[in-house]
């Protein structure tokens, strides 16, 4: 259930569901011996933590999360690397872009090595990665993860929206660059396809008039 408010960002009502599932762990057993229970709990957590401006709570969360889960499953399984993927977003929330890259770049290693080049979560982390180039002003560095990411040949592998977003920040990278023709041709490309979502998915999708990438972020989760 924790699972499925999380995903409607009803994140007050996840904190409580969660807190009550904790309780029940702590009477059953410390974390070195259910250690898939407590990471759980953990990760999810985190999501509230940063859902109010609790930032460095929701990293050392994440971090506990991770550890506990090498010693459950490993540290490339699936969702080992979840976890880091999503403190790897926590401390770009925090601020801390390098650390912030440093991790992706680590996940995006270890996804390759389990599931190959061309996977939905390995284009997505490179799409990760090149978007966090940018605030580092290293902008000829990330085009390599966009290039990789949306090369027409990979598209099978992840979700049209996925694409939009990814193509989306490109297109901030290119105007960045001044190659104002490729901008318009992705820009060109991906609002087509947000223009359509927010006609079928009113109910999910609210566009911010100071972010447009707010709506790419939303269209990921359709």
């Amino acid at each position: 259930m924790a699972f499925g408010l999380l995903q409607n960002e009803k994140f007050n009502e996840v904190g409580v569901i969660i807190v009550k599932c904790f309780k029940k762990y702590k009477l059953l057993d410390p974390p070195n011996k259910i250690p898939f229970e407590y990471p759980k709990y953990n990760h999810i957590i985190s999501h509230t933590y940063v859902a109010n401006g609790r930032a460095v709570d929701a990293i050392k969360a994440c971090k506990e999360s991770a550890r506990l889960g090498e010693i459950c499953s490993g540290a490339t399984h699936p969702m080992t690397l979840h976890v880091r993927y999503s403190m790897a977003n926590h401390l770009y929330l925090a601020g801390m872009v390098d650390e912030s890259l440093k991790e992706a770049l680590i996940i995006l290693q270890a996804i390759i090595q389990v599931v190959g080049g061309v996977n939905h979560f390995t284009l997505e982390s490179h799409s990760m990665c090149g978007s966090l180039y940018v605030p580092l002003g290293m902008l000829n560095t990330l085009d390599y993860h966009f290039v990789t990411c949306l090369d027409p040949h990979k598209k099978f592998a992840w979700d049209e929206e996925c694409i939009a977003r990814a193509r989306f920040l490109y297109s901030d990278v290119l105007r960045r660059l001044g190659r104002e023709k490729e901008t318009y041709l992705q820009l060109e490309l991906v609002r087509a396809l947000r223009d359509e979502c927010l006609i079928k998915y009113p109910q999910w999708l609210k566009e911010d008039p100071n972010n447009e990438l707010v709506v790419f972020d939303q269209m990921t989760c359709l």
